[in-house]
């Protein structure tokens, strides 16, 4: 059965999942399919990582990302119309992706399908879907995760047991196998076997039951013969209950859709036989069988086309299968902190043989990693996020049995920090450089300094501190993806400008301290306003928007043009500094003759 999951999205704003960082998670890819339509390239940008062998020239794209629980999986793109698409299947980090493979939609085709084989399971994957054309589109994202079975089942003797309704895909099927099988199948007018794969199946819960076959290349021609089982259900006492060839060549799948793709049983159809080539009664699909408990089935499957790239086996209905059945279960499974022990345990229903393997996967932070053998197992995690915990069962009789399972391993248990520096005193309207260093687990961090109004950019790594104008304390806030947070303060105080009011001038035309000036640093852009008064409280020089290069234009010692005497004078200032604003400076000068 597919898990449906609807997503909602603002058409107008840029996908969330827009980078490799900010990949959508899907937590259990068994048999996964999207709501329709649920997902889009639209106001998508490109990503500056993950270069595709199938489209170097990149694209707008967008992200997902997920853990293999078995070794095979197969991801099929349908987007809302036909056009050019692109997906990329990769493993690794963001910040250094490994391509597995690569696949662009063909001319003609409704469907991209990705398959890889020889996954470890517990390793993580991340999924590109890149518009070709830029021109936006919405499209369904199905992925099925599952083992795929032993393809050396041509023959009947050697067919190979399915165990579960799981999904599944088979990448390709190449020969007849020993024995042509065909002869006796009466909607055959070639009897001759050509690419051949033969399932068998044994009913456990009684019940309808259908399936769909799926060709991975959409013009695929595939015929079945279905058997009943007489007698020992391993065996091959047959007889033959539904069977199907029609079909026509690829070339003419434009013109006879009904004949081409997917076939198989379907609720609703009545008939049991549909005889080889094309006509508007047949659609591919036979009657669906109703089966009892114990009872054996066996599907012989032919690929006459030679394109023969494989197909997907999807079954429904409401009976059951037997086969091995497992489940695990977490101890603790929330409030986890780095470090912690957690006890795994699995429990297993096996009608059909019994248990030979059970390999555990925690993932490649984790310790153990993997292991062997029954449970209880203890594990640890050494980074927080999301985990996935897997069981793979195999018994007797080749059936395999797998389950997975996510926590979220809590920010908390390790060592987190972020250092900015110490306090430190810098010039008033200096602009002090501070550097950044931290331990944080995720990939995406976020920044967030305040006072926002000292910096030139509050979110940025490393923003420039604007010219300092006061004491105040500078705070650094960083958060990553998993939940981790950390944090660092400094105070910055502000010393006085390097700037210098004589305190005694001599106006004697000697050329030396003839005039009254300040001395002033490159920090003082203008001299805004200068004063001086007697200790009368008479005004006798007054300047306004002095240029700091030319102390001429300061006071000269007289008052109303006649030499003023000498004694104490009082003098008032405002400087204007670079970046800062304007300080007031006052205090006293003598004047000497």
């Amino acid at each position: 059965m597919l898990c449906f999951v609807a997503m909602s999205r603002d058409m107008s704003a840029q996908p969330i999942n827009d980078e490799c960082r900010q990949a959508i998670f899907l937590p259990d890819v068994k048999d996964f399919c999207s709501g329709s339509n649920a997902f889009s390239t639209k106001n998508a940008t490109p990503s500056f990582n993950g270069i595709s062998q199938c489209n170097p020239s990149g694209g707008p794209d967008v992200w997902f990302t997920f853990f293999v629980t078995a070794s095979d999986v197969v991801i099929k793109i349908i987007p809302d119309d036909i056009q050019p698409v692109d997906a990329t299947l990769y493993s690794g980090k963001c910040s250094g992706l490994s391509e597995e493979v690569c696949g662009s939609i063909s001319s003609g085709e409704s469907v991209l399908q990705l398959y890889k084989g020889g996954l470890i399971p517990g390793t993580r994957l991340f999924l590109r879907v890149s518009d070709m054309q830029a021109a936006g589109f919405d499209f369904t994202v199905c992925i099925n995760n599952f083992f795929a079975p032993v393809l050396d089942g041509s023959d009947c003797s050697t067919a190979n047991l399915i165990c579960s309704k799981h999904s599944f895909a088979v990448k390709n099927v190449t020969g007849f196998g020993k024995v042509n099988e065909l002869q006796d199948a009466p909607c055959f007018s070639n009897t001759v076997e050509s690419n051949s794969i033969w399932f068998r199946w044994i009913c456990d819960d009684p019940g309808t039951f259908t399936f769909s076959l799926n060709p991975l290349k959409e013009s695929d021609d595939l015929d079945f013969v279905l058997y009943k089982v007489n007698g020992d259900p391993m065996g091959c006492n047959l007889e033959l209950i539904r069977c199907m060839a029609t079909g026509i060549s690829p070339g003419n799948c434009p013109n006879f859709p009904n004949c081409c793709g997917p076939t198989g049983l379907m609720e609703g159809e009545a008939d049991v036989s549909e005889s080889a080539g094309c006509s508007p009664e047949k659609n591919n699909f036979l009657a669906p069988i109703d089966m009892q408990s114990g009872e054996a089935y066996a599907l012989l499957v032919n690929n006459y086309t030679s394109q023969n790239q494989g197909f997907d086996f999807v079954m429904g209905g409401t009976a059951t299968l037997r086969g091995i059945k497992a489940d695990l279960n977490i101890q603790p499974n929330q409030g986890v902190c780095l470090g912690d022990e957690i006890i795994v345990h699995e429990s297993i229903d096996n009608p059909v043989g019994n248990a030979t393997d059970i390999k555990w996967y925690f993932g490649p932070d984790a310790r153990p990693p993997a292991a062997v053998g029954n449970g209880p197992q203890t594990v640890t995690f050494n980074h927080s996020g999301t985990k996935v915990v897997s069981v793979i069962v195999t018994d007797t009789a080749g059936c395999k049995a797998f389950v997975q399972d996510t926590l979220h391993i809590d920010c908390c248990g390790g060592t987190l920090s972020v250092d900015i520096g110490s306090d430190t005193i810098v010039a008033l309207g200096s602009q002090p450089d501070i550097n950044v260093n931290y331990n944080l687990e995720g990939e995406m961090v976020t920044y967030k300094w305040t006072p926002a109004d000292k910096v030139s950019c509050d979110s940025c790594v490393k923003p420039g501190i604007l010219p300092v104008s006061g004491d105040f304390f500078l705070h650094l806030e960083l958060n990553d993806e998993n939940g981790c947070r950390a944090g660092d303060g400094i105070l910055i105080k502000a010393k006085d400008p390097d700037f210098f009011f004589p305190n005694i001038f001599s106006p004697n035309e000697d050329g030396i301290n003839d005039y009254f000036f300040p001395d002033l640093s490159l920090l003082v852009s203008r001299v805004v306003e200068m004063k001086v008064y007697n200790r009368w409280g008479a005004q006798v020089f007054s300047g306004n928007n002095l240029d700091p290069a030319f102390p001429n234009q300061g006071w000269d010692g007289t008052f109303r043009g006649k030499t003023a005497s000498s004694g104490v004078y009082v003098y008032y200032a405002v400087l204007e500094l670079k970046g800062v604003g304007n300080i007031k400076v006052k205090g006293n000068v003598t004047l000497v003759r």
